[in-house]
């Protein structure tokens, strides 16, 4: 074999080479070949099970579609009514992992999804003792005998009661009962205005936010908000008292800084009314 016969068997050898490189790196990254890569369709996203980042992007695709939080029971200031508890919903990483591996390519397989039950629930309201709360503070004082003083003690009692504060959250003392107005049920009554016994609309719920603040150093929580009365009230040693007024911006507020909800439960018997704070 001549020079120049050898010289083109090597030449056509190497293009016939480089053309089966081109070749199948062309169809490694044509559409047919993403196409040909299994896949897994999980809710509305699709993966490949064989491959880890692929799972790993849908598990985060899907607990952001699928997980909400739970809302816990709460107290609808306005009406007096209970709101009730919604459960909420996270996603099961490992099994839906496992769903995912063991599906056959193309077909379709569910997330698995775990229900997340609030932390507070109306059943933990539904009795005087929550189940499994246990009593942190608790304050009681004597109550007077004049009607309206007393209706309104017993109209801001009921609208304190079964209240709920969260981790972190605070509670208004005027958010609980609103401005004392005819309208929303308070009574004329006495209270102390400037230095001086008046009758006003609420006169009397001074005594239910001073019974609360008392159950709130004694569980040893967070006064964020406290004012005295210009006068002493008969009700309380001087000092332990809580003044609200609306109108001029008084309020009572405390914070709950536990790991775990409280529970307020605020009732009227055998002449006092009682404040009781439960938590875990």
């Amino acid at each position: 074999m001549n020079s120049k016969l050898m010289s083109r068997n090597r030449r056509a050898l190497v293009l016939t080479v480089l053309f089966l490189s081109l070749t199948m790196m062309v169809s490694a990254c044509s559409p047919l070949a993403v196409l040909a890569q299994p896949t897994v369709s999980v809710g509305e996203v699709s993966v490949n099970p064989n491959n880890n980042k692929s799972i790993e992007r849908a598990l985060d695709q899907l607990a952001k579609r699928y997980e909400k939080a739970p809302v816990p029971v709460r107290k609808d200031y306005d009406t007096n009514t209970i709101l009730w508890d919604t459960p909420g919903k996270t996603l099961d990483r490992e099994q839906t992992r496992k769903r995912i591996v063991n599906a056959k390519p193309g077909s379709k397989v569910e997330p698995v999804l775990i229900t997340v039950p609030a932390a507070v629930q109306a059943r933990h309201l539904a009795s005087d003792i929550p189940a499994g709360y246990r009593n942190i503070g608790e304050f009681s004082t004597t109550l007077p005998t004049e009607k309206g003083y007393l209706a309104n003690i017993k109209l801001a009692s009921d609208l304190l009661n079964d209240s709920v504060v969260m981790p972190g959250e605070t509670l208004s003392f005027n958010k609980v009962t609103g401005f004392p107005t005819a309208d929303r049920g308070y009574q004329p009554g006495p209270g102390i205005s400037g230095g001086q016994v008046v009758q006003m609309y609420g006169g009397g719920i001074c005594q239910v936010s001073t019974t609360l603040f008392n159950a709130v150093t004694t569980a040893g929580l967070e006064v964020v908000e406290r004012h005295p009365h210009s006068l002493p009230v008969s009700y309380v040693p001087i000092g332990k008292d809580a003044m609200v007024y609306i109108e001029e911006g008084k309020d009572f507020i405390f914070k709950n800084n536990r790991r775990t909800p409280v529970i307020v439960k605020s009732q009227l018997a055998d002449g006092v009314v009682k404040v009781t704070l439960y938590g875990k």
